[in-house]
């Protein structure tokens, strides 16, 4: 039995501006991440045309980035708070009343003593801007 999967204008009006096709220059790479970094920029126009495309090319960049960029260091959680910290001009006093959570359990965390929750990686991946992965440990 075949099935024919069906997709908008929108996203063929996509892919014409942006072909899904490997990536195979730096160039071609830093356009690929214009292109998603424009389309994400406003959370309400995000259509499903938009979140597939950007499924698709965001699996693009990321095949570019296994073959074609050295592998990124593991960082732990602590190491990746306290730079970001110290990039950011914060105390930890600071960061606690920024994210709603305890200034002891972010000293607990940075000192090593105490894992931290969920809510309080989400809060930090929401006020960082990056994944939460990066402060939960392995």
């Amino acid at each position: 039995m075949s099935s024919v999967i069906k997709c908008s204008a929108e996203y063929f009006e996509l892919v014409r501006s942006f072909p899904l096709v490997p990536l195979r220059t730096k160039r071609q790479y830093k356009q690929a991440q214009e292109v998603i970094r424009n389309l994400v920029i406003d959370p309400l126009a995000l259509t499903q045309a938009r979140i597939d495309y950007i499924g698709v090319l965001g699996n693009i960049v990321t095949e570019y980035e296994r073959n074609y960029l050295p592998p990124t260091p593991k960082i732990s959680g602590r190491r990746m708070l306290r730079f970001l910290m110290k990039q950011n001009d914060l105390s930890i006093s600071d960061l606690a009343r920024e994210i709603g959570g305890h200034r002891s359990n972010l000293s607990a965390f940075l000192s090593g003593t105490r894992s931290l929750s969920k809510d309080v990686a989400m809060a930090l991946s929401k006020r960082f801007h990056i994944n939460v992965s990066a402060f939960l440990e392995n």
